[in-house]
């Protein structure tokens, strides 16, 4: 396959993806945006849509949808992540649709978020934790994509591809988990709850219900009251009519009856009575 082809299938995929597309070119945004800025001022803003402690406080949403157009300050990991954004998000969209694909997307963004919040609370209140993670920085879109992934588990339609699709993603993690060492303590319990936010969310991968089908023969559907009026009023009508025929018939003498037999045969079979008149008399 050549390069062009590549390129316009790729551009096809994102096509019927225009949500994983308008979510790639924010982050190209702000991560240009960084790009432009000093290290220190990038620092403080990055920190400032951090979900941690400290700002879920003070402006909870702000920071929840702040934190997901935000990429980490590590050329590394965001050049990771702008990779594999496409590369998960793209199928589940187009598979599921824009609309559940984004339903994903929160729910694992908010929800691993939010356990991991729950955590790190119950930790610094043990001692477990130093002091410094509730002032931390925490941005990024890697929660939703691990939800996606999750999601996308289902995909295959066997169970020993999910298995290997699974353990695929640990593995990740796990290479995850050595790349950020020290650096989040905590971060990891998120992923790891974002992948399985991800595998919960199973009944939206189910296809929708079919509509159903018009009332008529053969269909299956119950037939309305209405319908089921009209079929059997038809048949008392003509009922009516049958009876109404033979009493008129009972009335007629029997010439006439005759007569209108003979009638009825012509109109019938037209082609009888031109036959006889077509015969040489004997």
């Amino acid at each position: 396959m050549t390069w062009s082809r590549r390129v316009a299938k790729l551009a096809d995929a994102l096509r019927h993806a225009p949500g994983t597309l308008i979510y790639l070119c924010c982050l190209l945004v702000t991560q240009l945006t960084l790009n432009t800025l000093d290290t220190p001022l990038g620092r403080r803003l990055v920190l400032g849509v951090s979900t941690n402690l400290h700002n879920m406080a003070e402006s909870p949403v702000q920071v929840l949808i702040g934190s997901a157009f935000w990429t980490d300050t590590s050329p590394l990991l965001t050049g990771l992540t702008l990779v594999a954004l496409p590369l998960v998000m793209v199928p589940v969209e187009r598979w599921l649709g824009t609309g559940r694909w984004l339903v994903t997307l929160l729910v694992g963004h908010v929800g691993a978020t939010l356990l991991t919040l729950l955590v790190t609370d119950y930790a610094l209140r043990a001692g477990m934790l130093r002091p410094a993670i509730a002032h931390t920085a925490d941005v990024g879109v890697s929660y939703g994509l691990f939800a996606a992934a999750g999601v996308l588990t289902y995909r295959f339609p066997r169970r020993f591809h999910r298995l290997g699709w699974a353990l695929l993603m640990l593995s990740l993690l796990l290479v995850l988990a050595l790349l950020l060492g020290s650096h989040q303590e905590i971060g990891d319990l998120g992923h790891l709850s974002a992948f399985g936010l991800g595998l919960a969310m199973r009944p939206l991968t189910r296809a929708r219900r079919p509509a159903l089908s018009p009332t008529g023969p053969g269909s299956g559907a119950p037939a309305s009251p209405r319908s089921t009026d009209a079929v059997e009023v038809a048949p008392a009508r003509q009922g009516e009519q049958r009876e109404g025929a033979e009493s008129d018939a009972a009335g007629q003498p029997a010439g006439q009856q005759s007569e209108d037999r003979v009638t009825e045969v012509e109109l019938r079979h037209p082609d009888s009575e031109h036959d006889r008149n077509s015969q040489p008399a004997q």
